[in-house]
């Protein structure tokens, strides 16, 4: 399927909190949004791009999740997967994926993960889905590149990444159009994938440049 190491909190009662774009600025006006807490590791506030917000899942998010999942448009993209309100609850709590929740003018539209492994520091992956609703307007990459963003500058990563099925090409142009590139081949399906898949990749400035460098000394 499609780290920046912190300790984690205790869950934190919901409360209002500014709005801020992608690139960390606030939106005028005082603007509030409503989310909960569940780790420090994420932005402390919502992230706001062109068209979406993204704001941290919470426990509150179980049952919605658990609704979407059952939906056989949606665990198609998700290996198929179905849960319990049990296991949404255990997941919303692991330690080493941070779970966020899509919005559009203030509706729930889809659902998107940053994960991250203690032996790739600095490297987050993120897999995502949309409501069949919501697809194919451009909420996608919107949500994608604001998250990364984030990720790349104040979370302090310095790679961000995603498995792709190379099959599904509305998905490849869609992390496309959020920045990111195709890096390599198509590789074989392993643990953490069922289908074949490539690996799409965006990176800080300064390491693309580094790479691009160091490209152009090998030709």
């Amino acid at each position: 399927m499609d780290l920046l190491t912190a300790v984690d909190a205790e869950p934190l009662a919901a409360t209002d909190v500014p709005a801020v774009r992608g690139d960390g600025t606030a939106l005028p006006g005082g603007s509030l949004m409503r989310g909960r807490v569940l780790r420090m590791r994420v932005p402390g506030q919502p992230l706001v791009g062109k068209a979406t917000a993204v704001r941290q899942a919470g426990i509150e998010d179980a049952d919605l999740l658990v609704s979407w999942h059952a939906d056989p448009e949606v665990a198609a993209f998700w290996d198929g997967e179905t849960y319990t309100e049990e296991q949404m609850l255990e997941r919303l709590a692991r330690s080493d994926v941070d779970p966020y929740i899509i919005e559009h003018d203030d509706q729930p539209i889809g659902y998107l993960q940053a994960w991250f492994v203690p032996r790739e520091p600095g490297v987050a992956g993120l897999d995502m889905f949309l409501t069949p609703s919501a697809r194919g307007q451009g909420f996608g990459p919107d949500a994608a590149r604001t998250l990364a963003t984030w990720l790349l500058g104040s979370g302090g990563m310095r790679r961000v990444t995603v498995d792709v099925d190379p099959a599904n090409e509305r998905a490849v142009q869609g992390w496309a159009k959020a920045g990111f590139r195709v890096e390599g081949g198509v590789r074989a399906a392993d643990e953490h994938n069922t289908h074949p898949w490539v690996l799409m990749v965006l990176e800080q400035p300064r390491v693309m440049s580094e790479r691009h460098l160091m490209e152009a000394d090998r030709e």
